[in-house]
């Protein structure tokens, strides 16, 4: 059997600790979960296959989650060329692109300053991030700057994993976190009545 490795980060071969058979309750579809344990690390999986047909998956540890519908392209891109970098463990890379990112980021708000730092801070003047967006944004820039010249700084396999982390974070708040609580306050004030028993009532009292 052929998984990828979440510490490996590549498709590596794995041996079978246990297998368990069952079925789903309502189709009765039947399944197999595997406990695996990769050959090269010796980290412990387990896969999921619905023979005869689907090949086996992991299922844990969870494999990364795809990157929002909604974000604009460029930012999207950028983070996925992250994410290749980080499986190719190319982590000066990652950094890069984490921050090419937030310049995609401050492209598509058009801040008048070209220059990563001046972008961040008037995105925060916007009310666009708040303070500690702001602090992420300015870890990614560090790094990315650390990352794109020729100094003697390094970018560990921890550190890009966190700057991709920090860079889907600060992209998810701009663009999708932000609009869903925009459009959940759009709903509220549709009906502004006072529910019985509310806090607004009990503070008139």
């Amino acid at each position: 059997m052929i998984l990828e490795c979440p510490v490996c980060e590549s498709r590596v071969a794995v041996d079978v600790v246990e297998k368990a058979s069952a079925a789903e309750r309502d189709s009765g579809m039947p399944y197999d979960l595997w406990l695996v344990r990769c050959q090269s690390c010796q980290e412990l999986m387990v896969a999921f296959e619905c023979p005869p047909d689907d090949a086996p998956y992991r299922v844990w540890p969870a494999t990364e989650t795809s990157l929002h519908w909604s974000l604009p392209a460029e930012v999207k891109r950028s983070l996925d060329e992250a994410r290749k970098c980080t499986k190719s463990q190319a982590y000066l890379a990652c950094a890069v692109m984490c921050g090419r990112a937030l310049e995609a980021v401050c492209l598509e708000f058009k801040t008048k300053n070209k220059a990563l730092a001046g972008g961040l801070k008037e995105l925060r003047e916007k009310g666009l991030i708040d303070d500690r967006i702001f602090n992420w944004g300015e870890e990614l820039r560090k790094h990315r700057n650390i990352a794109a010249h020729a100094t003697t700084g390094e970018i560990t396999k921890e550190d890009a994993r966190d700057l991709l982390e920090f860079a889907v974070a600060i992209c998810d708040y701009v663009f999708v976190l932000t609009k869903k609580f925009d459009e959940f306050m759009k709903r509220r004030t549709t009906d502004t009545a006072p529910v019985e028993g509310s806090d607004d009532e009990s503070e008139k009292e």
